[in-house]
């Protein structure tokens, strides 16, 4: 039986329309393009003939609806960036590894209050991204802003260690990593992917 194709079509930067033809393969309902856009597609959006990236379309109940990382053709030999290449997760990793088990293990709030000032810890030194310091702010507050002081504190009030096997229980690999306070602030040796 032949997969089913449909065709779509993806709202880019708000302005330019990608169409695109999509193939189901059997049995499971994806919905991913059957080929990679190329520049022409996009227009202006991806100047460069080597710019590259990933997506991955997650659906409403957790499943994966689509996945593509890379452009151009393809072989077997070709790494898919969606899932085969290691990353510095960044901030993303801060409801994960540090705010997570803090509320579901330590007793902290939304509301806990957690203080926001240019601080040491050992002979690290994080800094927020725009060097603004708020001074006392909810976790909350941390987490829509994504303040990096308030993480690495609160890292440091759980501990590493019970951070790192919250975080390993949801399927993240700390194998190789150097473990210290820069891992709230994505700062892995090897990445993850």
């Amino acid at each position: 039986m032949a997969p089913a194709a449909k065709d779509r079509r993806y709202g880019i930067a708000g302005t330019t329309w990608l169409a695109t033809r999509t193939v189901s393969p059997p049995n499971t309902g994806s919905t991913a393009p059957d080929r990679t856009p190329s520049r022409k597609d996009f227009g202006l959006l991806f100047p460069s003939e080597n710019a590259q990236g990933a997506m991955v379309v997650i659906a409403p109940d957790g499943s994966i609806e689509a996945m593509t990382g890379g452009r151009g053709d393809r072989t077997a030999a070709d790494i898919d960036r969606a899932y085969m290449i290691e990353r510095q997760p960044g901030s993303l990793i801060k409801p994960v590894l540090v705010y997570a088990p803090a509320l579901e293990l330590y007793g902290y709030s939304a509301a806990s209050l957690v203080e926001d000032e240019p601080k040491s810890f050992g002979d690290y030194t994080p800094r927020n991204s725009d060097d603004k310091y708020y001074g006392k702010v909810t976790l909350r507050t941390a987490v829509t802003k994504s303040l990096n002081i308030p993480a690495v504190s609160v890292l440091a009030d759980i501990g590493i260690p019970s951070a790192v096997m919250f975080a390993e229980q949801l399927g993240i690999s700390f194998e190789g990593e150097k473990l210290g306070l820069p891992l709230a602030l994505g700062g892995f040796t090897h990445g993850v992917s």
